[in-house]
């Protein structure tokens, strides 16, 4: 239970810091501000959002695109993920995405935000061998 709440923290961050990285490169995906625990908490209702589509729809999304991701070498799943991430900044929830290629760079960016944050989480394997 505590690693689910650490990822879910560090999902909110990524999103936090893909937008505002992501306003340098191109506008359409925006953080609310956080200027409170409430304005804190919407966010974090919104990264579960994101985490809830891409369980769901996103996984079926993948499912149903797979022949074209191997014929297309992986990039059409980053499509998807740019299209779960506009479905989710759509709903408002502490962050919104404008358009569609705002959503795409803002998907690679959390991608990797995300992957680089979660170096800092141990696995439950790394756990039960010390």
């Amino acid at each position: 239970m505590k690693r689910l709440i650490i990822k879910w923290v560090i999902l909110a961050v990524a999103i936090i810091i893909a937008a505002k990285v992501s306003n340098l490169v191109i506008s359409g995906f925006d953080v609310a501000p956080i200027d409170g625990i409430a304005a804190f908490f919407k966010l974090m209702i919104g990264a579960a959002a994101l985490s809830l589509i891409n369980m769901t729809l996103g996984k079926i999304l993948k499912f149903l695109t797979f022949p074209i991701t191997c014929l297309t070498l992986g990039l059409s799943a980053i499509a998807v993920n740019a299209a779960m991430l506009y479905v989710a900044g759509s709903l408002e929830l502490g962050f919104k995405v404008d358009n569609f290629w705002a959503a795409l760079v803002g998907s690679v960016q959390i991608a990797i935000i995300n992957g680089l944050l979660g170096i800092f989480v141990p696995d439950d394997d790394e756990k039960d061998e010390s």
